[in-house]
């Protein structure tokens, strides 16, 4: 299996901890205004009721759109993941995987080409998202975000027909924004509520498909 050490955008709080949610009623519970009812909310809902807020690590690049760490067990302690993608489409040549910068005015980071059949091991983040393109005539096959403790082990003929259509289906009654929500960390932050209701704008329709995304947050080796 080939191995990649792209390290890219850890989503940290100057501590050293994820910015995130302990559970996922924390974004429906803000929307009812619980943060102000007592210190168990905001101890529990910290991104929610907007405590922290996500920011990126810094970089000794110019573009500042990567960062660095030591090895397997620094990456895991700081909220990274291990993750395993699979070019299984039978009816296609080699593709390309690119890192998708979360500023828009940022080009797309070309991580490497995938032959039919290859597997690749790769470092990142949750909340990164990838693009799977034909080099041939720039397709766009398939995107994926990543999440806590899940990955896209195949990208076969089930995993295209399972995000095919995907749509954002938020509530009548949430006056909200799914792509907005979505580029300010809510995907990952809330994942029960977004994933199910901003499935498009979270990239998340691949995870009606549970025996292939299990992800595994410490060591590997290859």
């Amino acid at each position: 299996m080939t191995r990649w050490s792209l390290l890219v955008l850890a989503t940290l709080v100057q501590a050293g901890e994820r910015c995130g949610d302990a559970s996922n009623l924390c974004y429906a519970w803000s929307l009812e205004g619980r943060c102000d009812d007592g210190d168990f909310y905001k101890k529990s809902c910290p991104f929610s009721c907007g405590i922290c807020t996500p920011h990126s690590c810094s970089a000794a690049n110019a573009s500042e759109a990567f960062c660095s760490v030591e090895d397997d067990a620094e990456h895991a302690a700081a909220g990274g993941l291990q993750c395993n993608f699979w070019h299984l489409l039978e009816d296609r040549g080699p593709l390309d995987l690119y890192f998708i910068h979360p500023d828009p005015d940022e080009e797309h980071t070309h991580v490497g080409r995938l032959a039919h059949g290859e597997a690749v091991s790769l470092q990142t983040y949750p909340d990164h998202v990838f693009q799977l393109r034909d080099p041939g005539n720039d397709e766009l096959v398939a995107v994926v975000r990543m999440f806590p403790d899940r990955d896209v082990i195949g990208f076969d003929k089930d995993y295209l027909d399972a995000v095919a259509g995907c749509v954002d289906t938020p509530p009548s009654s949430w006056d909200g924004d799914c792509h907005e929500e979505a580029s300010a960390g809510g995907c990952v932050a809330n994942p029960g509520w977004m994933s199910v209701f901003c499935a498009k704008s979270c990239h998340s329709c691949h995870l009606r498909h549970t025996d292939r995304h299990l992800c595994d947050s410490g060591t590997r080796s290859y």
